[in-house]
C-alpha cells in the first residue's frame, strides 16, 4: 500500500508548473514553450532545487522543452537557459533514463538521482 503524503512547495513558485507527491519524492514538470524566459527556468530550477533537498528519493517526470541537450555526454549549448538547467541535473545527480522519444517530441528531462 503507497502512503501518498502531500508536499509543501513554497508559495514563492505560484508561477511554477509542478505537481508534487511523497510516495518518496514523484515530481512532474512542465516548461511550455511560451515560458521561454530565464526568469521561469530560474525559478524552475530553484523550485526543483528545494524538492530535492529534502532527504527522500527523488523521482521526476517531466519536459522542459530543451531539445538540444545531448544527454549522451550531458552538453547543451552555449544558452543561458540551457547552462542553468545542466548545471542544476549536474549537481544533483540526476540521471536520463528516457533515451529516445516517449512521444512526438524529443525527450530532454531527467528522471531519477543516481
Amino acid at each position: 500500500m503507497a502512503v501518498v503524503h502531500q508536499v509543501a512547495v513554497s508559495g514563492e513558485f505560484n508561477n511554477v508548473e509542478v505537481v508534487c507527491i511523497a510516495v518518496h519524492l514523484y515530481n512532474t514538470v512542465y516548461r511550455g514553450l511560451d515560458r521561454d524566459t530565464q526568469a521561469y527556468l530560474s525559478a524552475s530550477v530553484k523550485c526543483l532545487q528545494a524538492l530535492c533537498s529534502t532527504g527522500k528519493t527523488t523521482v521526476m517526470y517531466g519536459h522542459f522543452n530543451l531539445p538540444s541537450i545531448d544527454w549522451s555526454c550531458y552538453h547543451c549549448p552555449d544558452n543561458p537557459i540551457y547552462k542553468e538547467f545542466l548545471n542544476f541535473v549536474n549537481n544533483y545527480g540526476l540521471y536520463q533514463y528516457a533515451n529516445e522519444p516517449t512521444r512526438d517530441c524529443t525527450t530532454d528531462f531527467p528522471q531519477a538521482e543516481t
